[in-house]
């Protein structure tokens, strides 16, 4: 195995809030990259493990396979969830044949077929039944309760666009457990209950996203401002998609991308290295590695001109824009977060102070960059106050941008922001759970986890003239796309801005 450390000094915080952690980087005989960091203070340890995969690699037809995964693999293994897993083989295999007649007869009734409607309907029945016997063998949650039962806490995961990272925080005496745990999910998980749980996935996407006047907004947006990068569909997925997603898919971009050369362990709190690794070699060097997957070389056409869009929902008018911005490796980047903050962060930003407080045209409004491993989009939302419009509060918006794109910002804001965003992202890092998710997104993201030094290295090098620079590069109308929620009765589509 390999190793590199790298000690990270972090000089813009005061003493005593963060300085000298050292990073320590290994590789496993497969392939699997694990970091470490020692800290000592008390005996818990906080534990990721990150994969190199996300919605954007999902192929065309099959998208909200990510997301499902995250869900499927909380179902256990061939040891962890179920009795007598060579019995439920056997349920497992007919439940499958089951839903591939069901899928047959959804095919022949969307046909026209009206026959098929009671066979859909006896092969559900059956479909249950089996399902029903099969219960009889799982144990409902043991990882869960494992994992709790052993002082774990915070188990739970997260999928997005680019990564996937599978999280549980737990006693420092227990890594063995973590290693023995979730090495049998990445080599040997059980895709168990799959049929019922995809329906979870379906509603989760009716409740967050079509039922909420916000979620419906993002969809739109997203699908308005991209045109052909996989960036347009969100993590959720489309419903089509969810409908007839196939178990034999799901289980196929499982074997190909949650590979250990894919995926990096991070562990941070009181952990030694000389214990940890050769237990990680033991429980996942045995997993075989996998070849490289295909890269996403799709490229998304620059933006000439303004995009505008409208959903209806029961709520106040709100709207959301959106600006295309670079990868998280583009210089431009720590400027953008600059100018976000002058923007909308705390009472005392612009826009807050001026549509917020002063012409009470919203009753919030926020923005923030976010770039991932392709180029990402900067996002600007607010919600509509009293008797104003959409038209009002979006006029409002682009005239403080337009202010700053001609007039800049001052001295006073940019340092204000600056020692802010510093001390909150270095406040962050205090916290083993903390520090351990921004390693493993930088390395998994932005394939360097050494980027936690550089960012506020980068925000302190921020200059005013950057800020003024950026808005004119990026917030322009022919890179814009603005999205409207309004109410059912109302009908005007985004209205024009002077």
């Amino acid at each position: 195995m390999k190793i590199k450390a790298l000690l990270l000094t972090f000089i813009l915080a005061p003493p005593g809030l963060m300085a000298g952690i050292e990073a320590q980087e290994y590789t496993l005989s497969n392939g699997m990259q694990v970091l470490v960091v020692e800290r000592h203070e008390a005996p818990v340890v906080s534990t990721r493990i990150w994969f190199d995969v996300g919605s954007v690699d999902e192929p065309r037809g099959s998208t909200g396979m990510a997301h499902l995964l995250e869900h499927m693999l909380f179902k256990g293994t061939q040891t962890l969830g179920v009795t007598d897993y060579e019995k439920e083989k056997v349920y497992l295999a007919r439940e499958d044949s089951l839903w591939a007649l069901i899928d047959e007869a959804n095919l022949r009734l969307e046909g026209g077929d009206e026959s098929a409607g009671a066979e859909v309907d006896a092969l559900r029945e059956a479909y249950e039944q089996v399902l029903a016997d099969h219960k009889e063998l799982i144990i409902k949650n043991e990882l869960w309760d494992t994992y709790l039962n052993n002082g774990a806490t915070g188990l739970n995961a997260s999928t997005s666009t680019d990564w996937t990272q599978y999280q549980v925080q737990l006693p420092a005496n227990r890594l063995e457990l973590w290693a023995s745990i979730e090495s049998d999910r990445m080599a040997r998980p059980v895709f168990r209950e799959y049929y019922s749980e995809r329906d979870v996935v379906k509603e989760e996407r009716r409740r967050s996203y079509e039922t909420r006047p916000f979620g419906l907004m993002y969809l739109k947006l997203y699908e308005t401002a991209y045109t052909i990068f996989p960036y347009k569909i969100l993590t959720i997925g489309l419903m089509e998609d969810l409908f007839k997603m196939k178990l034999s898919t799901l289980d196929a971009f499982f074997r190909r991308y949650y590979a250990p050369n894919r995926a990096t362990a991070v562990v941070v709190g009181d952990v030694y290295p000389d214990e940890l690794i050769p237990l990680m070699e033991k429980y996942f060097g045995q997993i075989p590695s996998q070849p490289d997957p295909p890269l996403v070389t799709v490229v998304e056409p620059t933006q000439t001109k303004l995009r505008k869009a409208t959903v209806e929902f029961d709520s106040n008018p709100a709207l959301m824009m959106a600006w295309h911005m670079g990868d998280i490796q583009h210089p431009d980047n720590a400027a953008l977060n600059v100018l976000a903050d002058v923007l909308t962060d705390g009472r005392t930003s612009r826009i807050y102070k001026t549509i917020v407080e002063e012409k009470q045209l919203a009753s919030n409004v926020w923005c923030s960059p976010d770039p991932g491993k392709y180029p990402g989009l900067f996002v600007m939302s607010g919600t509509t106050q009293g008797e104003h419009t959409n038209t009002e509060l979006e006029t409002a918006l682009l005239e403080i941008i337009r202010d700053i794109q001609e007039n800049g910002i001052t001295e006073k804001e940019l340092a204000r922001v600056k020692k802010q965003s510093r001390m909150s992202y270095l406040k962050g890092l205090r916290t083993n759970a903390g520090l351990s998710f921004q390693l493993g997104y930088y390395a998994t993201v932005g394939g360097d986890w050494r980027l936690v030094e550089k960012f506020p290295e980068e925000i302190k090098a921020v200059t005013a003239e950057d800020v003024q620079r950026v808005a004119n590069t990026y917030l322009k109308d022919t890179n814009r796309t603005v999205v409207y929620l309004v109410p059912p009765t109302e009908q005007a589509n985004a209205g024009e801005v002077k």
